[in-house]
């Protein structure tokens, strides 16, 4: 009786954090949290099991039973699902938030599968408010983002120098640049770093406003 509660309450606490996941659209959402939550605890319920049945062993004995290692699997497991959750378009990684997810999920079906009922909630009640109303912060928040600026044009020496004074006019701040000199093909490539502010996304002004300069070829952002 007491392993059909468990399972009960991973099903209603997986499927309460995928529901969050599967309103943002996520491709880890109900169906995913339920069965990892699901999955910990069963593993962390068998474990249990497999000690009790064995707890009589000695240390002299061949057979060795470690519940650590037993749940530190399932982490390690959880890992390599999260990671597949995780990718980059450009110079914006997402996934992240919902790798985490998961891997809070797999916590929770542990916290159940031994019997600590009350953390599982507290847990999961306390990682709803973390996804649902620290949100809303995120946008009042102004957030350093970070891109890749690389600009190819005829060699002359003030090049490097317009680049930069275009970039900071425009709110972007320069945190590293390289210059590439191809004498072969009379063309100099400056690369940049640049930091600036959700607000000053203006990535297609910059790039417009730099293929202006003088003898600029091409300008490729992200």
């Amino acid at each position: 009786m007491e392993n059909l509660v468990k399972i009960g309450l991973a099903l209603a606490l997986g499927g309460v954090l995928g529901l969050e996941r599967e309103f943002h659209g996520r491709a880890a959402g109900l169906r995913t949290h339920i069965m990892v939550c699901l999955g910990a605890t069963l593993i962390t319920i068998a474990s249990l099991d497999l000690y009790r049945y064995h707890q009589n062993l000695t240390s002299q004995a061949v057979l060795r039973i470690d519940l650590g290692r037993l749940v530190a699997g399932i982490v390690t497991g959880i890992g390599f699902l999260g990671a597949g959750v995780i990718f980059r378009s450009g110079n914006v990684v997402r996934g992240l938030t919902t790798a985490a997810c998961v891997w809070f999920t797999a916590g929770v079906g542990i916290a159940i599968g031994i019997g600590s009922y009350l953390l599982a909630v507290e847990a999961a009640v306390l990682a709803l408010v973390v996804l649902f109303l620290l949100r809303k912060f995120e946008d009042v928040i102004r957030q350093d983002r970070y891109a890749a600026l690389r600009v190819t044009a005829e060699r002359r020496e003030s090049l490097l120098g317009e680049v930069k004074e275009t970039c900071e006019s425009m709110g972007f701040s320069v945190k590293r640049h390289q210059l590439v000199d191809d004498l072969e093909r009379g063309e100099m490539k400056v690369e940049l770093e640049l930091k600036f502010k959700r607000e000053e996304l203006i990535g297609r002004d910059l790039v417009r406003n730099l293929s202006k300069l003088k003898g600029v070829k091409r300008v490729e952002w992200g």
